[in-house]
């Protein structure tokens, strides 16, 4: 065991490996601050809340799209709709790839990613599928 002395005050103090008096010693004079804490502003946005800009919410959307080379339905969420829409009907998304291009269904939009990701995940399934069908069937868009 290494004997290291932490200060001039303290006697000896055993740390069975090197690596944890200095785990120790940066503890011990970290700086605590607390994180500033902002409401509905989105890590990656453009202007920070600290600049005096406008606070810019992020929207997070789900959306439908429909192949008009299958006419299957895809069901997604993105930050960003446009750019997805564009990698959608480009081929750079791996699981539409070979459908392209697609046309949008509907979309919706949340204010949080959870509410989004909650969402997307009923619409893929079983009742969300067959409220989709039911609800497009009327409207003879399938």
């Amino acid at each position: 065991m290494a004997e290291r002395k932490i200060s001039n005050l303290s006697a000896g103090v055993r740390f069975p490996y090197p690596a944890l008096f200095t785990a120790v010693k940066r503890a011990r004079f970290a700086r605590r601050r607390p994180a500033p804490q902002f409401k509905n502003f989105e890590r990656g946005s453009p202007i920070s809340p600290k600049a005096g800009g406008p606070l810019l919410i992020k929207m997070f959307t789900v959306y439908v799209l429909q192949s008009l080379k299958d006419y299957r339905t895809y069901v997604g969420s993105t930050d960003n709709f446009e750019r997805r829409f564009k990698q959608h009907n480009s081929g750079r998304s791996k699981s539409t790839k070979y459908r392209s291009p697609f046309k949008l269904l509907f979309k919706e939009e949340f204010e949080n990613s959870t509410e989004a990701k909650k969402r997307e995940i009923w619409w893929k399934s079983g009742m969300g599928r067959r409220k989709l069908k039911e609800y497009f069937d009327n409207f003879n868009f399938l």
